[in-house]
């Protein structure tokens, strides 16, 4: 497997996972503020789920959070979204001192964000 970069504005990015030929994943994000501190904000992961619970998912994670450290910012996650594996991935990080959770400081202020505070390797 392979993790394709794909920019499409300064302020996103795009990160494609391949295997063969075949794209089976993709992570978005962009350029926000957290806490008056520079960050990259996660708007979608997707893996396709012939190939889910293959560390596909972590990969992309990664891939991103080793983008937005290069650009002297925190990958973050602003928006829960019920029964998401995403969300399971987060508590695990938070769990393992690699995230850390901000009560109500996420979307529309009502729900928790995670900040990516450690290296995910």
């Amino acid at each position: 497997m392979r993790i394709v970069e794909r920019k499409l504005l300064k302020r996103q990015a795009i990160f494609t996972a391949v295997i063969g030929h075949e794209e089976v994943g993709r992570i978005w994000i962009y350029s926000v503020q957290f806490r008056g501190q520079p960050a990259w904000g996660l708007v979608k992961v997707h893996v396709q789920e012939h190939v889910q619970r293959q560390g596909i998912g972590t990969a992309l994670y990664m891939a991103a959070a080793k983008f937005a450290k290069s650009k002297d910012a925190k990958l973050v996650s602003l928006q829960r979204i019920e029964d998401s594996a995403s969300n399971l991935l987060w508590e695990k990080w938070e769990r393992e001192g690699k995230a850390t959770r901000y009560p109500k400081a996420g979307w529309a202020g009502v729900q928790d964000a995670f900040v990516l505070s450690g290296d995910l390797e």
